[in-house]
């Protein structure tokens, strides 16, 4: 089992640096027990490696709590790499001529090697994006698509961010259980296609995206 989702914690960066997840721990003693509780305020949902669902983009789009829980598994999972050093945008062209199987992927994973750059300003301030011509052309060309995932902060790049809201509308207008999943660790993915797959949601009621953990079984 190797999982492609990182832990949250204090220095979790955040899209623009616009907000926290901050820990405030207690111990208390009760009858010579010692236990302890946390206060954990999660200042967005789409923080760490998330998703976004429809209604993150869509007007009365479908949320979190409408897909059905054997959506999370996927069988046709496949790792590309596209490699960026900087805040640009990923084209199709870099896309197709790497997918194995077009007509029956369901999971696109784009591996990058941004990562290296997540404790440093850059991964939020420079990072790269997906276009909203490469956006509109993975829904069309690739028939059972039902997510994609990267390893970087955001669908939106911070230096096209006209063109990111453009990318995200783009994924999700068809109001289809469809996800979008941001900040992923896939330098420990292997490349190719991969057989099983398993992401677990934070399942919030009527959410339009939430904290999840991905695992390769």
């Amino acid at each position: 089992m190797i999982r492609l989702s990182y832990n949250l914690s204090e220095n979790t960066p955040s899209y623009g640096n616009r907000n926290k997840f901050r820990v405030k721990q207690t111990t208390v003693s009760v009858k010579s027990f010692f236990v302890t509780e946390s206060e954990w305020l999660l200042e967005t949902n789409h923080l760490g490696t998330h998703i976004d669902v429809p209604k993150h983009f869509i007007r009365n789009g479908i949320s979190l709590s409408d897909f059905e829980d054997s959506f999370w598994f996927f069988n046709n999972v496949q790792v590309i790499d596209i490699p960026c050093d900087s805040g640009r945008l990923i084209e199709f062209s870099e896309v197709e001529n790497k997918i194995i199987d077009k007509e029956n992927i369901e999971l696109l994973l784009i591996r990058t090697g941004y990562e290296k750059y997540r404790t440093d300003e850059k991964y939020w301030r420079d990072n790269p994006g997906i276009s909203s011509d490469c956006a509109e052309k993975i829904i069309s060309e690739f028939p059972k698509l039902r997510g994609v995932g990267f390893d970087f902060i955001s669908l939106t790049s911070y230096n096209f961010r006209d063109e990111g809201k453009q990318a995200h509308y783009n994924l999700l207008k068809n109001n289809l259980p469809f996800i979008i999943i941001e900040d992923m660790k896939l330098s420990v993915a292997p490349k190719g296609e991969i057989d099983n797959l398993i992401i677990s949601p934070l399942f919030i009621e009527n959410a339009d995206g939430a904290p999840v953990s991905v695992f390769l079984i």
